[in-house]
């Protein structure tokens, strides 16, 4: 009741994926889905029980690592929240493909704006720029670059990423998309997850 009143959008959502999980199996995709819906909803005791599962039955997943980060940066424990978003971006690292580039790059931006929250200027800083090396057009890293810039007086810097946002066609709109873009990210992770079956199964088949 209280999710339908405050967040009707994100409600509606997690009675779809509600009625979705319950015909469907308890996989690391369904559990971290379904705990990111909570999370939105503004139901975080439900959120950290799917977590909770989650580590239980996937603790070493990148879905696992993904929800925790999330769920921790809501919390504003920043340094937690920092620490596994660059431990899945780390794991991501050691997959293949443009799908797995452009993940790195959002949970490294990711890391910045827990950075930033905490304080940590300089670190906001270089992990937005790693973020960018991966991904220039990824307005998340591009931002919280800007606002360390700020912070640290480097206005002419900061004008020009700014400018560069611009010239690239960025909206700049950033409403619900701090510390990432979770629908962006999560649509990410299920490519990876598609392309690794599919090659198991080739895998498989040749042996």
């Amino acid at each position: 009741w209280f999710s339908e009143l405050t967040r009707p959008e994100a409600s509606d959502r997690l009675k779809a994926a509600i009625f979705e999980f319950r015909r469907s199996k308890d996989t690391a995709r369904n559990l971290s889905r379904l705990g990111i819906l909570y999370e939105k909803a503004g139901l975080g005791r439900q959120s950290k029980e799917q977590l909770k599962v989650l580590e239980e039955n996937h603790a070493d997943s990148l879905y696992t690592y993904f929800l925790r980060a999330i769920i921790q940066y809501g919390q504003r424990k920043y340094d937690k929240s920092r620490a596994n978003f660059l431990y899945a971006s780390d794991i991501a690292h050691d997959m293949d493909g443009e799908a797995a580039e452009k993940l790195r790059a959002q949970l490294l931006a990711a890391a910045a704006c827990s950075s930033f929250a905490n304080g940590d200027i300089i670190q906001a800083i270089n992990q937005s720029e790693r973020a960018l090396e991966l991904d220039s057009s990824y307005l998340i890293a591009r931002m919280v670059k800007v606002d360390a810039l700020l912070r640290t007086g480097q206005k002419d810097q900061a004008a020009q990423e700014i400018l560069i946002a611009v010239h690239s066609g960025l909206t700049l709109d950033l409403e619900n998309k701090v510390p990432l873009d979770t629908e962006s990210a999560f649509l990410l992770l299920e490519e990876i997850d598609r392309t690794r079956a599919n090659s198991k199964k080739l895998s498989d088949v040749k042996g």
